[in-house]
């Protein structure tokens, strides 16, 4: 918690990416080390946190490829191909969001763009910020020969991947009347099936489907001011929907054509609805830090069954989503946390100092890499109901704290602290 004069604020809400995550259950075969999966937004390829495969020991010092110093720090996320790395920044007079693309292989500049990004009138600034800064918190999203970002302020940008160039670009404020968040816009965007589903949280446009091949509004579906969490996509009840949460109710919406499907109100108010909703099979994971971590099942038409079948309080995290590693989820928060993906009562708490605080998780179903905010990388085993440790390295770390989440590709790990993207080789 970050205390500002009399009102004290989650270090939650400043995290870009660190805002949600989705995490569909897959089995490890499905997997190949012969086709690596890419890492082209918001927790991967799927928005799962999964990998192609970890390593099973870490080296005993940290191999770099490079260090990339962009203008000033930033909280948004990396997204990667084979070939390229997107992130996005602010300039150092704090005027204008910038994207970037590097060269994957040595982190050389292929393109930028600029553009100017302000706070809208009726923003809570100080000083001209909101709190916490103005950089973008959203990851970018990569989608074949497009990339989609998203800034603070409601910009939102579809550029050429290969080129840097403008295909379309809207604004949440001016094309939908959306009101900014507290801390800034910072669900990421999502694709499905041609659609951008990004969040301006208006009244009647709440949550918005747009077409990625020329930006036109497919539909908008009403609601109320947008939270911090990033939506997913996925089949619960037979019904393919799209699952967020507003200021007020989570909900499902048709991916198709926006209908809603069906809403919850979390028992205890007062969240600010950071972690992103985690798939669990056939259930959905839900995470908050008045409510904990609460499974719920989906009746045949797709609505989600109100009384959960499973709950852990004690697990309440206000930034952090776990993952699904094996039969298990595992998360961080004040420890090591490993809960039964069946029965969130069958847990287990391991202390360990080092993931006290903000941290990140990716995993291939077997092992699982966590990443804090402090620099600090941990490998562990997960092949029987206790995880075992493989190895712990301390990266690159100076003063910023590491509150975008990492990417992984071709066999190493992409991060951002402060002002300096790094990738270190692990494979």
């Amino acid at each position: 918690m970050i205390a500002f004069g009399l009102r004290t604020i989650p270090t939650s809400a400043i995290l870009p990416a660190v805002i949600g995550w989705l995490v569909l259950i897959s089995s490890p075969s499905c997997f190949s080390e012969d086709t690596p999966r890419l890492w082209n937004g918001w927790r991967g390829d799927q928005r799962d946190a999964r990998v192609d495969k970890l390593p099973q020991s870490l080296p005993k010092e940290p191999v770099y490829r490079w260090t990339y110093e962009a203008e000033a720090d930033s909280l948004g996320g990396i997204a990667c191909t084979l070939d390229r790395a997107v992130i996005i920044g602010r300039d150092q007079l704090d005027q204008k969001d910038i994207v970037t693309c590097l060269d994957l292989k040595n982190g050389q500049v292929l393109w930028r763009h600029a553009y100017v990004a302000l706070p809208p009138s009726g923003a809570e600034v100080r000083d001209g910020k909101i709190d916490y800064g103005n950089s973008p918190r959203a990851t970018p999203l990569i989608v074949g020969e497009y990339v989609v970002t998203q800034g603070a302020f409601g910009d939102l940008n579809c550029l050429r991947l290969d080129t840097g160039k403008v295909v379309w670009s809207l604004n949440y404020v001016l094309d939908f009347d959306g009101e900014i968040p507290t801390w800034g816009w910072s669900g990421s965007p999502l694709h499905h099936d041609g659609l951008i589903y990004v969040q301006p949280g208006a009244s009647e446009a709440a949550l918005v489907a747009i077409r990625l091949k020329d930006g036109e509004v497919e539909w908008e579906a009403t609601g109320s001011q947008a939270a911090y969490t990033s939506p997913i996509v996925g089949e619960f009840g037979g019904k393919t929907q799209v699952i967020t949460t507003d200021t007020n109710f989570w909900g499902g919406y048709d991916a198709k054509t926006g209908k809603r499907l069906w809403r919850l109100k979390p028992q205890i108010d007062g969240e600010f609805h950071v972690p992103t909703a985690l798939a669990v099979g056939s259930q959905l994971a839900i995470i908050g830090e008045a409510n904990g971590i609460r499974l719920h099942n989906f009746d045949a038409s797709g609505k989600i069954e109100v009384n959960p079948t499973s709950t852990l309080k004690d697990f309440n995290p206000d930034t952090h989503t776990p993952a699904l590693v094996g039969s298990h989820i595992v998360g961080a928060h004040h420890g090591l946390w490993v809960m039964s993906a069946s029965d969130l009562a069958k847990h287990q708490e391991i202390t360990e100092d080092e993931l006290h605080a903000y941290c990140s998780i990716l995993t291939d179903g077997l092992r699982f890499l966590v990443l804090n905010d402090s620099g600090w990388l941990l490998l562990y085993s997960m092949e029987s109901d206790t995880p075992k440790e493989l190895g712990r390295i301390r990266l690159k770390f100076k003063n910023a704290k590491i509150y975008s989440h990492p990417a992984w590709i071709d066999g190493g790990l992409v991060y951002r602290e402060g002002n300096r993207v790094h990738f270190v080789e692990l494979k």
